[in-house]
């Protein structure tokens, strides 16, 4: 199922990374809303809004990405984990719909971006 031109936000601090996130997004039917790489660009991406659904590395060079991952939560909308450091111990009422360890495999990506669509099960 594609994604129907879902309007990703994307953040990642490895420039690499997210072209390879933007790729795979867009190979998937998705479209991507921006790519930032802070916690204060994240957040004021997401203020400005038009944010269907969100991939987010939770380690941003120093700061920690768990601020936009709150953001994320109060404003419902959901997102993916994708991190260099293993299933992440998140506290209470953080509840991404997955989280996919680096290097990411594309396919998995791809599935979990056409879930991100879908109300979960």
């Amino acid at each position: 199922m594609p994604l129907q031109r879902l309007q990703v936000l994307i953040i990642e601090d490895e420039a690499i990374i997210a072209m390879m996130l933007e790729d795979a997004v867009e190979e998937a039917g998705g479209e991507v809303r921006a790519t930032v790489a802070t916690v204060r660009e994240a957040l004021a991406a997401l203020a400005a809004g038009g944010v269907d659904a969100a991939l987010l590395d939770l380690q941003l060079g120093q700061d920690s990405a768990l601020p936009v991952a709150r953001r994320l939560q109060e404003l419902g909308i959901p997102y993916l984990i994708c991190t260099g450091f293993g299933d992440p111990a998140l506290p209470d009422g953080l509840a991404p719909r997955q989280v996919l360890s680096k290097p990411v495999d594309f396919e998995r990506l791809r599935q979990a971006l056409r879930a991100l669509g879908r109300p979960p099960a």
